[in-house]
């Protein structure tokens, strides 16, 4: 079975890419080709850039813009999908520069101004998406006609682009092995650029990653994002424990067999005190491990040390009443065995 690079390379050959009725052809070859492999079981990836140059690429983008994408009585039968949006969807996927340098071109081109132009459908379509068919198709349309230009390519874009929440799963989905510290340091590095500008709906860690992984990314990011051991945490060290935190993971103790929290345990408040980081990393830290009651220890250090030694006092008067509350509670507990005992024995 051929693979996908190989499959593109041959209808690729003998193209002349002056002719228009070969780029047209080439197109719907590529859009039936692209259905068909996001129809099958393993989403495999395509990547056009590899394949194609950048002047072949200008061009092909260019003629689904200017000539509206395939049209062929097997496509026209699928009113969700054009070709340019197939081609949008992976172009977008990390050659944006393409697809918006043959749209700058495009855009002066008189042919897109007409009110049954390329965008005015496609716009209209995912205006009609956004909206979840809610609206009756005439409202629709008299909001699209209003709409200049610029606006119903934005529009298409927010309606096709994936969002940064697939693009997370899709980004998980891509390590070998959680268990090799490499691939969750590059994990950690491609998750950097995706969370700098997060839009949308957050992940839910726990679900998604687990406890285990989740933990260990948050000690390998003290690592993995550390420019030499020092005071100040880096920028993508402190965007990292914020994203995980605004995405509501908050630690959950594992209990013993007897019930009770297995309190010797390495977590990376223990990880950025050994690195001698400032305490405005630890603090932020404290939110996601957040249970004070549970005081963790790793090589004779606690919580509540690093709490100390970081000068975050707050956090240290929590782990402090804490404590108290605890001792309270023993001691009541104490006093009610106590009567009982006189109780039974009486």
């Amino acid at each position: 079975m051929k693979s996908v690079s190989s499959v593109l390379r041959d209808m690729r050959e003998n193209v002349n890419w002056d002719r228009e009725a070969d780029r047209r052809r080439l197109l719907r070859r590529l859009f039936h080709f692209m259905l068909r492999v996001r129809a099958g079981r393993e989403q495999v990836p395509i990547d056009l850039g590899a394949v194609f140059s950048k002047r072949e690429m200008d061009r092909l983008l260019s003629e689904a813009v200017l000539g509206g994408g395939p049209r062929s009585p097997a496509v026209a039968a699928q009113r969700a999908e054009s070709g340019l949006d197939v081609l949008q969807r992976v172009v977008l996927g990390g050659r944006d520069d393409l697809y918006d340098e043959a749209y700058l071109r495009a855009i002066f081109d008189r042919r897109l101004g007409r009110r049954d132009g390329f965008f005015s459908g496609w716009a209209l379509m995912c205006f009609q998406q956004l909206t979840r068919w809610r609206l009756p198709p005439r409202a629709c349309r008299l909001n699209v006609d209003k709409m200049q230009l610029e606006d119903r390519w934005n529009l298409c874009v927010a309606a096709t682009r994936p969002t940064d929440l697939e693009i997370f799963h899709r980004l998980c989905g891509t390590v070998d092995d959680w268990a090799l510290s490499q691939d969750r340091y590059e994990f950690l590095r491609r998750l950097d650029p995706l969370i700098e500008d997060w839009k949308g709906r957050l992940p839910d860690l726990r679900a998604t990653l687990g406890k285990t992984i989740v933990d260990q990314l948050l000690i390998d990011s003290m690592y993995c994002h550390c420019e030499g051991r020092g005071k100040k945490p880096t920028k993508k060290l402190m965007r990292f424990v914020e994203f995980v935190y605004e995405t509501g993971y908050r630690d959950q103790p594992k209990l013993d067999e007897d019930g009770k929290p297995v309190t010797r345990l390495a977590t990376a408040v223990h990880h950025a005190h050994r690195c001698a980081y400032d305490g405005s990393i630890i603090d932020q830290l404290f939110k996601i491990y957040d249970k004070f009651e549970v005081d963790y220890e790793y090589e004779y250090i606690t919580h509540y040390h690093v709490a100390r030694e970081s000068k975050c006092q707050s956090v240290a008067k929590m782990f402090r009443e804490a404590k108290l509350a605890r001792l309270r509670r023993e001691r009541l507990n104490s006093l009610l065995r106590y009567q009982v005992m006189i109780v039974r024995d009486g």
